[in-house]
């Protein structure tokens, strides 16, 4: 053994030792002075932060203790009974600022295990908000199965707390880790029983938002008329200035992406993106990005679109959104595709693919899984392409997902094409366009057109007919 290392080792062995030798009454002294020199050491005590059963955003005001306040949490605990009050006060203020400090830092996993640790010190109904943020930032770093855990057990504190309004915001979140992983009749159920309790209490912002969120399930869903219909009825509900109205805008912008009002959305979402930018908030800014890049390269601008996407897929990786880290990258792979680099393409929809499963987000593995399939078929190897597309449309069958289901069935036809089943073909063109047509989405459609004539005439065969 190396000479420093033998040391360091042998170091340890005698602090453990020294440490043990202690009675357990002044091994808790020692951890009450410890805690009071590190305190003392970065400015504090660092204040209180505000109340969390307040439903106003929490501001933060960074404070020196902020950087150690896990440390100083540990060393309170085991100064046990021995500091008294002071040192229980101090656990629940330090965990609620170093989960703050975390979540700035975009630390999601340290802040979700603090916030999960506060909830056991708080009383209600300050206990289920704890927990609601432990679930909301574990479904932001892709934790969905244990964000759906915390998410239930904060909704029954709430319940039990007799709070509505934070039982309310419960709901809401619930609904949006739903939606996220392509369980969309659950999620409208969170958001009608969010939206009822929000009437009731007259929050007409809260409702509106409410409202906004089941109008994401309609239009995740295919309902466009009624997804458009109560966006507007939300932004009526909603101040003509604000962060609300600013987070029901991008998603009206996607509407009007997907049904061919390709000009409005890009100019709606570039006015959302300068929004957070100049309010620095980098997760909706993030999102935003990632969705005006799309609308872009739609449009044909391939090298705006790059731009965009890849600001946004730095921003997610920053801030440890595996989600949306995911939709970047595939929606990174279409680029990719119009660039004519399809290595670059296949290396990034196999890494959205990947972190979807990695995440259990059945909705974007379908998505990915059928865009894979896309480059397959463009690299020549239409046989493995065929089977991809029937594993990513039975997802989607199964998440009711339409958009998808309709894009990726005329895709199926296409490989069918190009491996001779050109009766199928025609049959899964149809039915594939027909969807596409209900949705009223003929901006897909007209992209699918191209790459069919082109299959057909290599084949030798006639157009495909859509309905």
């Amino acid at each position: 053994m190396h000479a420093e290392t033998s040391y360091l080792f042998r170091h340890a062995i005698l602090r453990d030792a020294a440490y043990e030798l202690q009675m357990p009454g002044d091994r808790a002294k020692l951890h009450e002075l410890a805690f009071l020199l590190i305190e003392s050491a970065f400015d504090g005590p660092a204040p209180w932060a505000e109340p969390l059963e307040s439903l106003a955003p929490l501001s933060h005001l960074p404070h020196p203790c902020d950087s150690v306040a896990h440390e100083l949490v540990i060393h309170a605990r085991l100064a046990g009974s021995t500091g008294g009050a002071l040192m229980q006060e101090r656990v629940r203020r330090y965990l609620q600022r170093g989960a703050l400090h975390a979540q700035l830092a975009f630390d999601n996993r340290l802040a979700v295990a603090l916030w999960k640790e506060l909830a056991g010190e708080l009383d209600s109904p300050a206990n289920g908000e704890a927990m609601r943020r432990a679930g909301e930032l574990a479904m932001k770093c892709g934790l969905t199965a244990d964000a759906e855990v915390y998410l239930h057990e904060a909704l029954k504190l709430q319940r039990e707390s007799q709070t509505p309004s934070l039982e309310a915001r419960c709901h809401l979140t619930l609904g949006r880790l739903y939606a996220a992983r392509g369980k969309y009749k659950e999620a409208e159920l969170a958001h009608r029983e969010s939206l009822r309790i929000t009437q009731s209490l007259g929050d007409t912002i809260a409702a509106g938002l409410d409202q906004s969120h089941i109008a994401g399930v309609y239009l995740e869903t295919g309902r466009m008329t009624e997804a458009e219909d109560l966006f507007q009825m939300a932004l009526s509900a909603l101040p003509d200035q604000g962060s609300e109205r600013n987070g029901v805008l991008p998603n009206l912008g996607i509407l009007y992406a997907q049904t061919g009002r390709l000009e409005q959305a890009r100019d709606l979402l570039g006015a959302a993106v300068t929004a957070f930018r100049t309010l620095g908030t980098p997760y909706q800014l993030g999102i935003c990005l990632a969705n005006l890049g799309t609308v872009r390269h739609n449009l044909g601008d391939t090298h705006g679109a790059l731009g965009d996407l890849l600001g946004a897929l730095e921003i997610h990786r920053q801030a440890g959104n595996r989600r949306f880290e995911a939709m970047v990258l595939g929606n990174l792979g279409n680029v990719y595709e119009r660039l004519d680099d399809n290595r670059r393409a296949l290396e990034c929809l196999l890494a959205a693919l990947n972190i979807y499963r990695e995440i259990g987000d059945r909705r974007g593995e379908g998505v990915a899984l059928g865009n894979h399939a896309i480059q397959l078929r463009l690299s020549g190897r239409s046989a493995e392409s065929v089977f991809q597309f029937r594993q990513a449309i039975e997802i989607h069958r199964q998440v009711g997902n339409r958009r998808a289901e309709g894009g990726h069935t005329c895709d199926l036809a296409i490989s069918l094409v190009a491996d001779g089943e050109i009766e199928k073909a025609k049959e899964l063109w149809r039915t594939g366009s027909r969807i596409l047509h209900d949705l009223g989405d003929q901006a897909q459609m007209q992209k699918l057109i191209p790459s069919m004539q082109q299959v057909c005439a290599r084949a030798g065969v006639p157009e495909l007919d859509s309905i």
